[in-house]
């Protein structure tokens, strides 16, 4: 009997649905075989890659990415072994501050602080003055808080970052603000648009296994 084929799915690729091995469970195809799958999980002997192998012990196979396997961490990251093998920015990592699990108290000393901000993680330390979500200091003077929001047309995710003509400024699916959307994407909304207060994503209808040709057409079986 034919064996069933396990932890693959549907890519959408140029706005067509095709069978593929799935990222979210990092699974490979390592024996050429369709008919068992992708059959083989992330190892040591398989880090991102069919033979690719850790064999230094300060360098094992980690989660570096949303869906990318490697052999130890880039970019001066630290390992972290707790829930599961992943890589860190201690240096401003609110929960993982100069090191693994070290989560800063964002009330600090208990005092009184400026508006629209929090004391977390900078330079592996915790007690810096830092910006509440959707907002930032634009005007250079923490003393008077992060004053500005950056869910606004002229300031959208960023200082300074105004929409253009025709675009509006929405929440990703990711919760960060943008504006909606690229040339060359089409916005797909959750629950329909009420005002600035729409979520949804950008998406290009050729090659997202989400939404393949038209919002929310998925790929995936």
């Amino acid at each position: 009997r034919r064996s069933r084929v396990t932890r693959a799915h549907r890519q959408c690729v140029e706005g067509r649905c095709e069978m593929t091995c799935s990222k979210t469970s990092l699974s490979m195809d390592c024996d050429g075989l369709p008919d068992n799958g992708c059959e083989t999980s992330p190892s040591e002997d398989n880090c991102g890659a069919c033979g690719v192998k850790c064999t230094d012990p300060d360098k094992p196979c980690v989660l570096r990415g949303e869906a990318e396997l490697g052999c130890g961490c880039t970019g001066g990251r630290d390992v972290c072994m707790w829930p599961y093998p992943h890589c860190i920015d201690s240096s401003n990592d609110d929960r993982n501050c100069g090191g693994c699990e070290v989560a800063c108290d964002p009330n600090g000393d208990g005092g009184p602080r400026p508006p629209n901000t929090y004391y977390g993680c900078r330079e592996k330390s915790c007690g810096a003055l830092k910006c509440n979500s959707l907002t930032s200091d634009c005007d250079g003077d923490l003393e008077n808080g992060c004053e500005t929001s950056l869910f606004t047309h002229d300031n959208c995710g960023a200082c300074g970052n105004a929409c253009e003509p025709g675009q509006e400024c929405r929440m990703d699916s990711d919760g960060v603000p943008q504006c909606l959307c690229p040339a060359g994407q089409t916005f797909c909304t959750f629950f329909g648009c009420e005002g600035s207060g729409c979520a949804g994503v950008c998406t290009d209808l050729s090659n997202d296994p989400s939404n393949c040709g038209t919002c929310w057409h998925s790929c995936i079986a």
